[in-house]
Parts: structure tokens; sequence; C-alpha cells
């Protein structure tokens, strides 16, 4: 995914000491309260301002697919954008704006089209939900 983003130009500083990986979300978080666990659970990967960007690897998850698949690599990498702005300490809407923007350089790389459009009108739909945030 990293690779992805030196491709379009996006990598942005990201190294791989800005991820920590979490292999079974619902433990590796102890501390955590059931609604932060449930939250978790919900989104792909996720960071708060200055800290780490965790990354889900479990079965299904958009890290998993992008093992087996370069268009699912390419989402993975505008995730990895997405909360690379968290990390900064922006909002939702600033880090699903971004997110659209590096997976827009991604579109004439796709095997899959459909695909693309897919992934695309959801991340528009959340830039959307997420306006006023």
């Amino acid at each position: 995914m990293l690779s992805n983003l030196d491709k379009a130009g996006e990598r942005n500083g990201l190294t791989l000491k800005n991820f920590t990986l979490t292999t079974d979300t619902k433990h590796d978080f102890p501390e955590a309260s059931p609604a932060q666990i449930k939250q978790f659970l919900q989104d792909e990967a996720f960071a708060g301002a200055g800290t780490a960007i965790y990354l889900r690897t479990e079965s299904g998850t958009v890290y998993d697919k992008s093992r087996g698949s370069q268009d699912w690599s390419f989402f993975g990498s505008s995730m990895l954008r997405h909360e690379q702005v968290h990390v900064g300490g922006f909002s939702e809407n600033m880090a699903y704006a971004a997110q659209i923007f590096v997976f827009g350089k991604f579109k004439n790389d796709f095997q899959d089209s459909r695909l693309y459009g897919v992934l695309d009108a959801m991340l528009k739909q959340r830039l959307e939900e997420n306006k006023d945030k």
C-alpha cells in the first residue's frame, strides 16, 4: 500500500513506523470501552491526533483483501492517507476529502472498474455524511 502511495506521489512521509497492526481487535485493546471496540470493529483502520495508525488485519478486512487484489490495495492506500489526516488532528470531513483525492489517482489502474465505481460512490457518500464533522 505504501508503494502505491509512492507511485501516486502521495506517501506524504508515511513509513512502517506509523502503523500498528491489530490482529484481534476485540482483544488487542483491553482498556477500550465497549463503545470504542464497537467503533474499531466498524473501521478498517483508525487513528487519533498524534497516535499510530492502527490497521485491522482480520479476515475480510481491506488489509486482508489487499493481499490478494491490487484493486483492494489501491483502496487500502487511500485509507492510509485518510488515517494520516486524523493523526494530524484533522476532521473526518477532511480525512474523506483527502482519501477521495488519493483514491481518484488510482482510477486508471483498477482492473475492475465496477469495484472502483462502488468504492468511489461509497467514499463520496461518507464525505457527504460527514460534511459538518
